[in-house]
């Protein structure tokens, strides 16, 4: 596998998951 694709592949799926704990802190309104 290349570098680029899995630093790739790393960097959305670390982008996906802050998304959705900052969605479920919005959500959350106890911050």
């Amino acid at each position: 596998m290349e570098l680029k694709a899995l630093l790739r592949q790393v960097r959305l799926c670390f982008f996906s998951a802050c998304q959705a704990r900052f969605g479920q802190l919005k959500t959350d309104k106890r911050v």
